[in-house]
């Protein structure tokens, strides 16, 4: 296949089908030269070689298309959740102009989450997991002339940030001193925003006569651990305390 000509009286090289650095991107031949002499012709040789420099004719593309990642809602602005990565012809040759922007285009209201240069996705700022506990983010990326876009989830992990709330500051009962042992009395309620997981509470009981009652270090349930006599102690004031 004829790829170059050339002018035979100027020496101009012209090409005579298109060029494709991706297929080739460096010819080399040689060109002869001679004059018109009658009785004696001079000739000449030269060697030619054509780089075939590449430009944005490929576009890129993200590598997934989906992306999964999770982060502790504890975790610090500046955080890399993971690195994006694209696909370029262009890049890969080292021809074409391998400079890429990110945007988020959707799935980030309060502008949480930011891009790097080099596709770093991180944290711009602090996260809450009792607010929003999981994103989807479209993120687009364009070399000025081709786009692609990819979608990010990402999963809020719970940290152990929140206090827990006791539901009532006083509860009031009243038993009969023949009450069994091992009687209900009442369960100690709370409220903690955190994840279960995150919570291992623990009960306990203080107060003068607390010991006539056990109160269940993991429910909070009260109930009576001995007999009770109310010519002994007719009145109980106890505090229940929760960590």
């Amino acid at each position: 296949m004829n790829i170059f000509d050339i002018d035979s009286y100027t020496g101009w090289i012209t090409t005579l089908v298109p060029l494709d650095s991706e297929n080739q991107n460096e010819y080399k031949f040689n060109v002869f030269a001679t004059d018109n002499g009658h009785d004696i012709k001079h000739s000449t040789k030269a060697t030619v070689a054509i780089k075939v420099k590449g430009y944005n004719d490929n576009p890129m593309a993200f590598k997934q298309h989906k992306y999964e990642t999770a982060i502790k809602e504890d975790s610090l602005p500046g955080t890399v959740l993971l690195q994006l990565e694209i696909t370029d012809i262009d890049e890969e040759d080292g021809d074409g102009d391998s400079n890429v922007d990110f945007y988020i285009i959707a799935g980030d209201l309060y502008s949480q989450f930011r891009i790097r240069a080099s596709g770093e996705l991180y944290i711009a700022k602090p996260l809450d997991r009792e607010a929003i506990d999981s994103y989807v983010l479209t993120i687009l990326v364009t070399d000025g002339k081709f786009i692609d876009k990819t979608n990010v989830s990402i999963t809020v992990q719970d940290s152990n940030d929140n206090p827990m709330i006791c539901l009532k500051y006083r509860y009031r009962e009243t038993l009969s001193e023949s009450v069994e042992i091992n009687t209900h009395v009442l369960q100690v309620l709370y409220s903690d925003a955190d994840d279960s997981t995150n919570t291992r509470l623990r009960f306990y009981l203080t107060g003068n006569g607390a010991d006539d009652f056990h109160l269940d270090e993991n429910s909070g349930i009260l109930k009576t651990s001995r007999s009770l006599n109310r010519e002994i102690q007719s009145k109980y004031q106890l505090t229940a305390f929760v960590q």
